[in-house]
C-alpha cells in the first residue's frame, strides 16, 4: 500500500486536500471519486523530496502540469461550469507565471469564439499533437468532459510510467557518468605520474597509455577548437533533432531495434486502443474515432495503415480485419477487438487491450532494468579495470627491465 497525496473538489464546489492509501493511483483516484469528491492531482506522497523544492519557477509546462490541467478542466466542465469560466479560474489558480500566460492565451481564443483544441493548438507548442486531437474528436462527438476525463487519466498513467522509469534509470545513469569521471582521474593523475617510467627505460608503452597521452596533448594544445567543434556538433543535433521528419526516422529506427521495438510497439498499440476504446465510449462514430487514432499515432507508417484501416471500416469492412495491417497490433490484440466486435462490446475490449498492454509494457520495463544495472556494473568494471590492469602490466613489465 502507498500513501497518495491529493487535491480535489468537494461537491460544494470547495478545494480540498489530504492523503489516501490505496495499491495504485488509479486505485487512490477510485477511492476518492467514490467518496463524492472530484480529484484533480494525486501524487505518492514520497515524491516531494528535497529536489521538488529547486525545480526552477520559469520551466516550461511539463506532462505533470499538462495532467492536472486536463484533469482540473474535466472536473469543472462536469460541474456545469463554461469553458471559458473554467479556464478564467485555472488561470487564477495557476502559480507559475509561464503557464500562467499559456491559460491566458487559451482563454482569449476561446472567448474569441474558437473551440478549445483550437485554441490549445494555437496558443501553447506545450500540448502534443495527440491530446489536442483526442479534445477535438470529443468535441466533434459533443463528449469534451468524458474525453477530458479519460484524456486525463491516461496522461496520469504516463506520468505514472515516466517516473518508473526515471527512478530505474538513476542508478545507470550514475555508472555511465562514472566512466568518463574515472578515465579523466586516471588520465590527470595517473598517466603523468607513469608515462616518465617508459620514456626512460625505453620499455613498449601500452596502447591505452599511449591514447590517453595523445588525446591529453591534443587537447592541451586545441582544447578551444575542440570544445568549439563540440559545441557545434551539439547545436546541429539539436536543430535536427527538433525537426518532424528526423523525428520519425529515428522512431521508425528506434521501432526496428531489439529491445526498443517492443517498447515503442506496446507503446504504440496501448495509445491506438485506448484512444479508439475511449472515443467509442464517449459516443464517437467509428470512423470520426478512426480519424483521431490517426492523429494520435506517431509513426508514419502506422498514419498510412491507419488510414487504410479508417477507409475499409467506411467501406464495410469489420474493425478487427481492417487493423491487420497496423504493426502495433498483436494477433491476440486483434482477436479480443473481433470478439468486442461480435458482442456489441467494442470500446469496453479495446480498453481491456489498452491495459493489457500497458501492464505487459510495466512488467517488461522491470525486467529489462532488472538486467540492465548488473549489465552495465559488468561493463563498466570491465572497462576501467581493463586500462587499470593494462597500465598495471606495463609498470611491472618496466620493474622486471630494471632489476635485469
Amino acid at each position: 500500500m502507498t500513501l497518495y497525496r491529493f487535491e480535489a473538489f468537494a461537491a460544494s464546489g470547495q478545494t480540498v486536500a489530504g492523503t489516501i492509501e490505496a495499491e495504485s493511483l488509479p486505485t487512490a483516484l477510485s477511492l476518492l471519486r467514490q467518496r463524492g469528491i472530484s480529484p484533480y492531482r494525486a501524487e505518492p506522497a514520497a515524491s516531494q523530496h528535497l529536489f521538488s523544492h529547486f525545480t526552477p519557477r520559469g520551466g516550461g509546462a511539463g506532462l505533470e502540469w499538462r495532467t492536472r490541467i486536463i484533469r482540473q478542466l474535466a472536473t469543472l466542465l462536469a460541474a456545469g461550469i463554461t469553458l471559458d469560466r473554467a479556464l478564467r479560474i485555472l488561470t487564477v489558480e495557476t502559480a507559475r507565471q509561464r503557464e500562467q500566460g499559456i491559460l491566458s492565451k487559451v482563454l482569449d481564443k476561446v472567448s474569441s469564439g474558437q473551440s478549445l483544441s483550437a485554441a490549445l493548438a494555437s496558443a501553447s507548442s506545450q500540448f502534443k499533437a495527440d491530446e489536442i486531437g483526442l479534445i477535438r474528436a470529443g468535441e466533434q462527438s459533443g463528449s469534451l468532459v468524458p474525453v477530458l476525463e479519460e484524456l486525463s487519466t491516461l496522461l496520469e498513467k504516463r506520468l505514472q510510467l515516466r517516473g518508473k522509469l526515471t527512478s530505474a534509470l538513476v542508478y545507470p545513469a550514475f555508472l555511465l557518468a562514472l566512466a568518463p569521471i574515472s578515465l579523466i582521474i586516471i588520465a590527470t593523475v595517473l598517466v603523468p605520474n607513469i608515462a616518465p617510467l617508459f620514456e626512460h627505460s625505453g620499455a613498449a608503452m601500452p596502447f591505452a597509455l599511449w591514447a590517453m597521452i595523445t588525446v591529453s596533448d591534443e587537447f592541451r594544445a586545441r582544447g578551444l577548437i575542440w570544445l568549439i567543434c563540440a559545441g557545434a556538433v551539439c547545436v546541429v543535433m539539436v536543430l535536427l533533432l527538433r525537426q518532424d521528419s528526423t523525428k520519425a526516422k529515428i522512431r521508425h529506427l528506434a521501432s526496428r531495434l531489439p529491445l526498443i521495438g517492443v517498447i515503442t510497439r506496446r507503446t504504440a498499440a496501448s495509445r491506438i486502443c485506448r484512444t479508439l476504446g475511449s472515443l467509442l465510449r464517449s459516443g464517437a462514430a467509428l470512423q470520426s474515432a478512426l480519424s483521431a487514432v490517426v492523429e494520435v499515432t506517431s509513426a508514419l507508417d502506422s498514419k498510412d495503415r491507419l488510414r487504410a484501416a479508417r477507409d475499409a471500416v467506411t467501406r464495410g469492412e469489420k474493425l478487427a480485419t481492417a487493423l491487420k495491417k497496423v504493426p502495433a497490433l498483436s494477433p491476440s490484440a486483434l482477436q479480443m477487438i473481433a470478439i468486442g466486435e461480435e458482442t456489441n462490446r467494442l470500446d469496453h475490449m479495446l480498453l481491456h487491450v489498452a491495459e493489457t498492454e500497458e501492464k505487459a509494457l510495466a512488467s517488461y520495463i522491470d525486467r529489462l532494468m532488472a538486467l540492465l544495472v548488473p549489465v552495465l556494473t559488468v561493463a563498466m568494471g570491465l572497462f576501467v579495470g581493463g586500462i587499470v590492469m593494462s597500465i598495471m602490466r606495463a609498470i611491472l613489465s618496466v620493474n622486471e627491465l630494471v632489476t635485469r
